[in-house]
């Protein structure tokens, strides 16, 4: 009954220590994208699930955790419409629907933190307002599979945009940070290691994010 106003109390949560943040560990990566989502433009992003954590069938287990950050133009002017640009993450996992002729589809494998709603469900504008579904500049999503979904290791990450009717996108974008974690919440699986080299094979040349310890003396 309270879904609706909880996050405006608890948010997503206490956040851990930042070192734990920015660092991962053996059975977990995330990767970091910070650019300018452009007008007309979609950030797609595919990738192989880690192999530790597909089965000899194609199912993809573990968890998935994405954070979605961005600054919308705001015009006061409209009141509770003040955000005039929406942008939205999605994940879908590729699956062959049949295997004789080879056709695929793509599966969205996203659910709402906070709401708790798997994406792409039928609701209401309103609702989707209420929740923070839609038209918020802070979005969470995660995908937890402990039993493993579809029946191919292809993935793919995008981000898309909506403009509200009679608004123009500006020109130089709308600058966002998107985190997608992959990790195997029973803590043997691999994940690091497997996710670098995949990426590494697909020609990506990844740059790590690194603590820097400064002491600074006090008279």
């Amino acid at each position: 009954m309270l879904r609706h106003v909880a996050r405006d109390f608890v948010g997503f949560g206490l956040a851990p220590p930042a070192d734990l943040m920015l660092s991962d560990d053996l059975h977990g990566v995330t990767l970091v994208f910070n650019d300018r989502l452009r007008a007309r433009q979609r950030l797609d992003f595919p990738f192989a699930w880690p192999r530790s954590l597909v089965r000899a069938d194609g199912t993809c287990r573990g968890r998935a955790d994405i954070t979605l950050a961005y600054t919308p133009p705001i015009d006061p002017i409209h009141r509770e419409e003040a955000m005039r640009v929406h942008l939205e993450a999605h994940l879908h996992q590729e699956n062959i629907v049949n295997d004789v002729t080879g056709e695929t589809e793509w599966a969205t494998r996203l659910t709402h933190d906070g709401a708790g709603l798997p994406q792409g469900m039928n609701k209401t504008e309103k609702y989707l307002i209420s929740t923070g579904l839609k038209w918020s500049p802070i979005k969470r999503y995660h995908a937890h599979m402990p039993k493993g979904r579809g029946n191919t290791s292809n993935w793919r990450l995008s981000l898309d945009s909506l403009v509200r009717a009679g608004s123009t996108f500006p020109a130089n974008g709308v600058p966002f940070t998107l985190l997608l974690t992959v990790s195997d919440p029973k803590g043997t699986a691999p994940v690091r290691e497997e996710a670098r080299l995949d990426l590494q094979n697909r020609g990506l040349v990844l740059a790590d994010i690194t603590v820097a310890h400064r002491v600074r003396p006090r008279a």
